[in-house]
């Protein structure tokens, strides 16, 4: 390369104005297309283009921030220089190269090896990453550690290392992120695989092909869909990838969009198990568990049965490959499982090909993502053709049969599903001929049944058919001419009552027949009847602070005489909860939710515009006793209680408005979102006082004494019995008698004097005006009461 040669490939247009580094190159005596960079613009040409130098040469333009790379694929002796790339990074003129120097068996490789230059030509050596190799049969080994840019962070490095001998295979990948703030992240990965043939150890019932163990800090594991299991890199991991190359494996792992990322204050940790029996059964399952601010559970797998194999044909029968998805996520509260028939699964024939899918989904609290709350969806196979599907909802295959055996087509599917709202089953049945004689002949035969069940109050709509026909289409000069012959019957059943209709077609020729009652949907029902659908209409349900250690026996007794349940003095949280939507919450007979002018619905009764009114009482103080309690105000601040409104996503089955078609019950989510249910009381733990501070040593220091036998104590008791009384702790804020009265508070002062003159006066004689306030708060139970001696 020389200047002048660079001067006269100057890109005569293309270029903006402003500051550009260029890179020329000349390979065995051949000029390339210069790397031009633009550090800074003006007006002019947009960079990342290939613009024409003056003497008709090419240049290859990019912007600073995305840099630009040329492939040379330049070998020198055992060096092989792979590529060259420019780029601009932290105010710093980057130029790189990736090469190959291989001596056999082994090759060693270096990523990104070049200079970054500042702009006071101040030169830094740069190494992006290493990689090493060794194929020396039984032995290859694979290695590679490169260090990437995140502007996100600080540093970051990822790593993996393979061994494969003639008995064993170990694979380990692992990441390492400093971020600018100075916390870390790191992940490992590691798997040891047995010879396939043998496996690691186990009888053949039972035999274990591979283990895997893995763990992150400050990390997370992103959660695949059903249908990326097979892709999951910690499952697909287990057998071997179909990666070729490790910077490959470690993209899809922990590169930009990868599987495995930095995540402040989450932890995970994995293990796995590939096993086999009998050769009958292959399988491999990975459990991982991730906790921190956010924690989830997840149980990833795919298993392969092959039915007996065929002798003749030397392949399996059957085979059935099933890939499999288990996780709770504590964020949305929600349980999922997915369960899909895999590719390459059939019967009989590989062309005789399985398809289906099972999934169950369960939202305990909310679904955060798309709003709404509590419900469930269950199906196999799918939906109804007519049903409107959440965009939350699961996306499950047909459970079918497809097999194309030469210009016969025979396909089967089948499904089932259960919602908020409503049961639905259905399936199909489609054969097909279709061939080319000089004129092109088809047949066909297709049954279908699809069936709608709502079961409160029961109903069910029921379509099914069935069609017959051939066909042949002949081209007579420039014209094709189709002639069929079909036959079909189509059947819809609804009740009760029961009533349906059916429609008949020949050929050209068709006609509808009625049955029974027209499509009118449920008969309402009365209160009684309805009412038994309700399970447990009213609750109040302790969220916190129970006393877990409470004795059994203890607990049992107390339930027996109606006495309050036991809950911590720390605080403790209850909520009322009902399953019936309220349009307005009272507490202590005020209006704390909802308007007076609010109405809700009965779609079993067919009712609308009914009231519901939630009502909640709080009293403090011992309800036995009416003279000791009192009424709670949520306004009181001084109480320190937090009450807030519980809202519940209720089925439109039994509150949603009255359908115009009973199909209607298949449009989309089958809840009522926002709900009024109930109460939420947050009692917070008290305030505590002065503590006693620090205890020295001294404080428990004693006095010796001569040792000497106490005097026996007698088996009766002395003085006064101690007995329980319902009564004690009105006895203690009796105005005229108890704690704080007149009489009490001069005893009290005499004694005090009294103590005061002998210089044992314990301090300040205080009222007891507070405690006698709170007095019927204070214990769990009545105090004991004995007579004066």
């Amino acid at each position: 390369m020389s200047q002048e040669s660079v001067g006269l490939r100057m890109p005569a247009a293309g270029m903006s104005a402003g500051v550009s580094a260029m890179l020329g190159l000349e390979i065995a005596g051949t000029p390339q297309p210069l790397l031009v960079l633009e550090l800074s613009r003006g007006s002019g040409a947009v960079g990342g283009e290939i613009a024409t130098a003056a003497n008709g040469s090419e240049v290859v333009l990019a912007s600073a921030d995305g840099g630009v790379s040329r492939e040379l694929n330049l070998v020198a002796g055992p060096v092989r220089v792979s590529k060259v790339a420019v780029g601009f990074v932290k105010g710093q003129i980057r130029v790189a190269f990736d090469a190959v120097m291989t001596v056999e068996p082994v090759q060693l490789a270096l990523i990104g090896l070049g200079v970054a230059v500042t702009p006071r030509f101040e030169f830094t050596p740069l190494l992006q990453g290493a990689g090493v190799s060794m194929d020396k049969p039984p032995v290859r080994l694979t290695g590679v550690l490169e260090r990437r840019s995140d502007d996100r962070y600080a540093e970051v490095i990822n790593g993996l290392l393979t061994i494969e001998t003639g008995f064993f295979a170990l694979l380990a990948a692992g990441s390492y992120v400093r971020g600018h703030d100075g916390w870390t992240s790191m992940f490992l990965f590691g798997e040891i695989a047995g010879n396939p043939q043998v496996g690691l150890f186990g009888p053949p019932a039972f035999r274990v092909n591979a283990i895997s163990l893995g763990f992150g800090i400050n990390s997370t594991v992103r959660q695949p869909r059903i249908d990326e299991v097979s892709e999951f890199p910690l499952v697909q991991r287990l057998s071997g990838g179909t990666e070729t190359t490790p910077e490959q494996v470690l993209e899809r792992l922990a590169g930009s969009g990868g599987w495995i990322t930095p995540r402040k204050g989450q932890y995970w940790g994995a293990g796995g198990l590939e096993f086999s029996s009998f050769r009958f059964l292959d399988a491999k399952v990975l459990l991982l568990v991730e906790g921190g601010q956010d924690w989830k559970v997840m149980l990833l797998g795919r298993a392969v049965v092959d039915l007996p194999r065929s002798k003749a044909a030397k392949k399996p029968i059957a085979r059935v490959a099933v890939d499999l998805a288990i996780a709770y996520r504590a964020d949305e509260n929600l349980f999922s499982m997915d369960v899909v028939v895999a590719p390459g699964s059939y019967v009989l024939d590989p062309d005789a090909q399985l398809t289906g899918g099972l999934s169950l989904y369960i939202w305990g609290k909310d679904r955060t993502a798309v709003g709404g709350g509590r419900g469930f969806v269950f199906t196999l196979g799918g939906y109804h053709r007519k049903f409107k599907k959440p965009s939350y909802y699961p996306v499950v295959p047909r459970v079918g049969w497809v097999w194309q055996l030469g210009p016969i087509a025979i396909r089967g599917q089948v499904y089932a599903a259960v919602t908020d709202g409503a049961f639905m089953a259905g399936g199909a049945l489609d054969a097909r001929y279709d061939a080319h004689h000089g004129i092109r002949v088809e047949a066909w035969f297709s049954a279908w049944l699809d069936v709608l069940v709502q079961w409160k109050p029961f109903y069910f709509d029921l379509s099914m058919g069935m069609s017959i026909g051939v066909a042949a289409t002949v081209k007579v000069w420039f014209i094709r001419v189709r002639v069929s012959l079909s036959v079909g019957v189509d059947l819809e059943l609804w009740g009760p009552p029961i009533g349906g209709r059916a429609k008949v077609k020949v050929w050209f020729i068709s006609f509808t027949i009625g049955i029974g009652a027209s499509r009118d949907g449920p008969a309402a029902i009365g209160w009684d009847e309805f009412r038994v659908q309700l399970p447990s209409p009213l609750s109040i349900t302790p969220l916190h602070g129970i006393l877990a250690d409470a004795a059994p026996a203890e607990i049992a007794v107390r339930n027996g005489n109606g006495e309050p349940t036991l809950v911590s003095s720390d605080g403790f949280t209850i909520a009322t909860a009902a399953v019936i939507p309220a349009t307005e919450i009272t507490l202590n007979g005020k209006r704390f939710a909802g308007t007076g002018e609010a109405t809700a619905n009965i779609r079993p009764m067919d009712k609308q515009g009914v009231r519901s009114v939630h009502k909640v009482s709080v009293w403090l103080g011992d309800v036995t006793e009416p003279g000791t309690r009192s009424v709670f105000d949520p306004e009181d601040e001084e109480n320190g209680w937090t009450v807030t409104v519980v809202e519940e996503d209720m089925p439109k089955s039994l509150w949603g408005d009255k359908l115009n078609e009973p199909t209607d019950v298949l449009d989309g989510d089958g809840l009522l979102t926002g709900s009024l249910a109930g109460l939420r009381f947050e009692v917070p733990p008290p305030t505590l006082g002065d503590t006693l501070g620090p205890v020295s040593s001294t404080a428990f220091i004693i006095e010796p004494q001569q040792p000497a036998l106490l005097p026996p104590r007698g088996a009766a008791p002395e003085g006064p019995v101690p007995v329980a009384d319902p009564r004690s702790i009105a006895a203690i804020i009796d105005p005229q008698s108890g704690i704080d009265s007149s009489a009490a508070r001069a005893g009290r002062a005499a004694v005090y004097g009294a103590l005061d003159a002998l210089g044992f006066a314990p301090g300040a004689d205080g009222p007891l005006t507070m405690f006698t306030d709170q007095a019927a708060t204070y214990f769990t139970d009545a105090p004991l009461t004995a007579a004066a001696p």
